[in-house]
């Protein structure tokens, strides 16, 4: 019943929201699983969480123990190779193995998700110069150069996903660079304004 303004918009996740929000590389290879008020038991695959495989592990372990594992999983760091390696040989019954890494950056693509650097203009941020920029190691650097091409242009071409997890130049303890908080902070704080649930 209260009243909302929403800055004269209507609230809405936006395209730049949605493309930040590919968190995959926070999730864990392997699952601790812990009773409530225990150590923790054992140490799972993540893919023992899926499927017809959770079904056996929520008999064995039941929903409250499960539950309270997920709940004290600690996410992994959201930076440059560390997608969880069941996200790259992904399945599910009756389709064929997929690698959800590429699905993201194709579906960014697809949709005309501009690259790192003009995403940071967008968003009124200064764009990288080099790969260096980004604070990455050498090795990085060379990895980028393949993949996108030396010098500005390559820098240009980079996918924003790509960017973000590269991304190293960031306050002691944040989990993510500027692109990223630049565009949570304003999300975070338009959805605590306008998002009634």
């Amino acid at each position: 019943g209260g009243k909302r303004n929403n800055h004269g918009k209507p609230y809405g996740l936006s395209e730049e929201f949605v493309e930040v929000y590919r968190l995959h590389a926070g999730m864990a290879d392997r699952i601790d699983i812990k009773p409530v008020g225990k150590d923790v038991q054992e140490t799972v695959d993540a893919s023992a969480t899926r499927g017809t495989a959770s079904r056996q592990l929520m008999e064995k372990h039941g929903l409250g123990t499960m539950l309270n594992s997920f709940g004290h999983q600690h996410m992994t760091a959201l930076v440059h190779n560390n997608y969880p390696a069941f996200m790259n040989d992904m399945s599910v019954d009756g389709a064929a193995v997929v690698d959800l890494g590429a699905i993201d950056i194709l579906r960014a693509r697809e949709r005309g998700v501009p690259p790192y650097n003009q995403f940071r203009r967008d968003l009124g941020l200064n764009p990288i110069e080099k790969f260096e920029d980004l604070g990455v190691d050498a090795a990085t650097v060379k990895e980028l150069e393949k993949l996108y091409g030396k010098g500005k242009e390559g820098v240009e071409k980079m996918d924003l996903l790509v960017g973000t997890s590269c991304e190293l130049k960031r306050p002691h303890n944040y989990g993510f660079g500027e692109t990223l908080f630049t565009v949570f902070i304003q999300m975070a704080s338009r959805r605590l304004q306008a998002d009634p649930f």
